[in-house]
């Protein structure tokens, strides 16, 4: 495995970074999405979002022709297009998901699967406990 040194870009392969660079990896590739890259994101779901009206209207069988076929992306993307595809046209979820937080028992939305807490407030009360239990004799 070729390692990378130096400063990480969103471009750089995971599988050619050591595992203590991922999460560099990752906020980089954030910073990125969050910058440059969240005009070309939004036109993305705009045009997935719009695919359905614009097949129907526009004589496409569906929704996946418009973008393969109208807007080109099968080329742009090349292979890459069967992986794409299914991601820009998944429908949204009716119903967020609802977890209760481990801390206070408030129910709250999460971003992330793992997700424990419903605030980072009470990910630090949880935290400052056990370190208040580990401390004392």
């Amino acid at each position: 495995m070729t390692s990378v040194q130096g400063p990480i870009h969103p471009h750089d392969r995971a599988d050619q970074l050591p595992p203590d660079r991922l999460a560099e990896l990752v906020r980089e590739r954030r910073r990125w999405l969050w910058s440059e890259g969240y005009g070309l994101l939004q036109l993305l779901d705009r045009m997935a979002e719009e695919a359905p009206l614009l097949a129907e209207s526009l004589g496409y069988a569906d929704a996946a022709a418009l973008l393969m076929d109208g807007y080109g992306l099968d080329l742009v993307l090349g292979e890459r297009a069967g992986r794409w595809m299914p991601l820009l046209l998944l429908e949204r979820p009716a119903e967020p998901v609802l977890k209760q937080c481990a801390c206070c028992g408030t129910p709250f939305t999460a971003r992330r699967q793992d997700a424990r807490y419903c605030s980072s407030t009470c990910r630090s009360r949880i935290s400052r406990s056990r370190h208040r239990q580990r401390a004392e004799p």
